[in-house]
């Protein structure tokens, strides 16, 4: 397993968990559901011209929904969710877990940051029509990777309804873990 490419190995692990992942974003986000459904659907029927934009736009939404950021949007050229991050303790098990949403990654990278031969999935790229050739099975598990981690990463406390990370280490989520 180690010889695969990291690709390989996105492939092999979401494609064994789509059932489960698919079930856990309906459960969680019930008012998506049939939204995912359709875009699981799309994707497993290998429509991924379909399936990559529709979750990617539900990964703006459920990160507004849960955040109160937008996923994709910046302000003073940081990601909108950096202020989200903003709120933990820097060097925290939960500031650890959110820190992609304070970074700026090939999906949202601007036009000025994408080189002449950049070929990573850019949601700007495809819901813009810049990108052509984005309707891939992996640029579909890419996707379903991210929408899963920001639904898992953005969890509600059930008693206060704020948004939290989920500690499933044991740790407390205060903990540093240096």
């Amino acid at each position: 397993m180690l010889d695969l490419h990291p690709n390989e190995l996105l492939t092999e692990h979401f494609s064994a968990r789509l059932d489960e992942i698919e079930d856990y974003l309906k459960g969680r986000l019930p008012n998506r559901g049939h939204i995912i459904e359709a875009a699981f659907t799309a994707h497993r029927n290998e429509h991924h011209l379909l399936s990559v934009p529709v979750i990617l736009a539900q990964v703006d939404g459920v990160c507004k929904e849960l955040a109160g950021q937008y996923f994709f949007s910046r302000r003073a050229g940081k990601p909108q969710t950096a202020a989200y991050v903003a709120q933990f303790t820097p060097g925290t098990f939960r500031s650890a877990m959110l820190s992609a949403f304070a970074e700026l990654l090939p999906v949202t990278a601007s036009e000025s940051e994408r080189g002449p031969n950049f070929d990573n999935l850019n949601r700007h790229m495809i819901l813009h029509g810049e990108s052509l050739d984005y309707g891939s099975r992996i640029n579909g598990l890419k996707a379903i990777s991210l929408l899963n981690y920001v639904a898992s990463m953005l969890q509600p406390d059930e008693e206060t309804g704020e948004v939290t990370v989920p500690d499933s280490t044991g740790l407390s989520t205060e903990d540093d873990l240096a």
